[in-house]
């Protein structure tokens, strides 16, 4: 177990057999990562270089790549690890690793970083190919919850709870409306989702016993609220850059799903998650 802290938060993460994940987050002692007391046992996934549901592969210069749901980051073990005080770096190099699956090879870099009552996770794309990168990242962390936990948005967002068949992006007129969500009020049975796809607010607020957090979200144009039933102690928050496989898609052209980024040779696109911690 690696770890980062300061006087206020503490960050606890491992590289196991699911690759790196972050396991606890401590502020003022009160823990706020669900800790897998339900059936999923998963804390905090990331998602690359795919978000959710994909289809039937993709294909990139008339190559088929059968790219699993939610991308490979699990799969990466061999995560170069410095730790020192309130910053923790790693980088990886994928060096063909994943060249069966996926037809372009990067670099990527996390930065943990603590500031006073701040977390920042902070990641680093680095096209390494000698084309453009296409590809999508995303946040899948589970927070714990309790009767009095809600979502915040800065404005009010339109949301969907409608997906296609296999988790798809299902484009749908049939929308409802919240600036603030109550957890406990949201009918997560079989696994349902809200889904985002317009998300105007460049923050969300969250509160479970007497910590709340705002999170950053200006970067991520997609966010999901997900929990696996109606009687778990956690709701996963999801700020995604990228979108499952759309509903009845025809077009297999990776560079053309919706969504995606795009990343010249030798460039970096930097994709920050700010927490701001406080006692209420």
């Amino acid at each position: 177990m690696y770890k980062i802290e300061n006087k206020k938060l503490k960050v606890e993460f491992t590289i196991d057999e699911i690759g790196f994940e972050i396991k606890s987050i401590k502020y003022n002692n009160q823990e706020v990562v669900y800790q897998e007391e339900g059936s999923w046992k998963k804390r905090w996934p990331t998602l690359f270089p795919v978000c959710g549901s994909i289809i039937d592969g993709i294909v990139h210069e008339g190559k088929k790549y059968d790219v699993p749901r939610h991308g490979f980051f699990k799969e990466i073990k061999e995560w170069i690890v410095e730790v020192k005080g309130e910053l923790a770096t790693l980088t990886f190099n994928s060096n063909q690793m994943f060249k069966d699956i996926f037809p372009f090879e990067f670099k990527l870099q996390l930065d943990l970083i603590l500031e006073e009552d701040t977390f920042n996770f902070k990641t680093s794309v680095t096209n390494l190919s000698d084309e453009v990168m296409y590809y999508s990242f995303g946040h899948h962390p589970a927070f714990l919850t309790d009767s009095n936990t809600k979502i915040v948005f800065e404005n009010e967002e339109n949301y969907s709870m409608k997906m296609g068949p296999h988790g798809t992006y299902l484009k749908t007129d049939e929308l409802y409306k919240a600036k603030e969500i109550t957890v406990a009020e949201v009918d997560f049975s079989d696994s349902k989702s809200l889904f985002f796809d317009e998300i105007k607010s460049n923050w969300i607020k969250y509160n479970y016993k007497n910590v709340e957090i705002t999170f950053d979200i200006e970067q991520y144009p997609y966010f999901i609220l997900w929990s696996t039933n109606n009687t778990s102690n956690y709701i996963c928050i999801e700020p995604w850059q990228g979108l499952p496989d759309e509903y009845e898609r025809q077009d297999l052209e990776f560079k053309n799903k919706k969504g995606n980024v795009s990343l010249r040779p030798n460039q970096t696109n930097v994709f920050d998650l700010k927490m701001n911690f406080k006692n209420i």
